[in-house]
């Protein structure tokens, strides 16, 4: 039985309101500046939105399948180290190709792949009920298996950590508009 759950419905506000205004910087830069980048292999901005959209889209993928098993002990080091990534603003690599961005495409079709990805996330979550949402069930590559809320937590930390890089992109002398 589904329910209305508190602890979702309050993770998933923060996790629309960092969406948002992560798209409304994106709207605020020129097209140019959308998909400027720093030097060769850097991501553009709008490269970095598409990378929160296939995470999103992954994550889905994992809570639909089976349960992963067990905690490993090198699943609590690895938590505490993604928790210092996204504390610190470390740069780390992706931990999977699936979750590189497409530098080609444009900023409709980066906010529509998002969007689709962020609604079935949320019809999945809301379709839940409270035991399910607590139960770990896809495991992240580093920190192990993560409930459904421990996932929305993971996204909420995830976005903020792309929005400080957004930022930091935005604020180099040499990015062509700088807002």
């Amino acid at each position: 039985m589904k329910t209305n759950d508190e602890g979702l419905e309050r993770r998933v506000d923060e996790l629309e309101d960092g969406r948002r205004r992560f798209i409304q910087e994106l709207g605020r830069m020129p097209p140019h500046a959308r998909s400027w980048r720093s030097e060769v292999g850097a991501w553009s901005p709008l490269e970095v939105a598409h990378h929160l959209a296939l995470i999103e889209a992954q994550v889905l993928g994992g809570m639909t399948g089976d349960a992963t098993g067990a905690r490993r002990a090198q699943d609590r080091i690895g938590r505490i180290g993604l928790r210092a990534v996204f504390r610190f603003g470390l740069r780390v690599s992706i931990p999977t190709e699936a979750v590189r961005p497409d530098p080609t495409l444009p900023m409709g079709e980066v906010d529509e792949i998002w969007t689709e990805a962020r609604e079935a996330l949320l019809e999945h979550l809301r379709g839940l009920d409270h035991e399910a949402l607590r139960e770990a069930r896809f495991r992240h590559p580093v920190a192990g298996p993560l409930s459904p809320l421990g996932w929305i937590d993971f996204l909420v930390d995830h976005q903020n950590h792309h929005f400080r890089q957004l930022h930091r992109i935005r604020s180099r002398p040499d990015f062509p508009w700088n807002v």
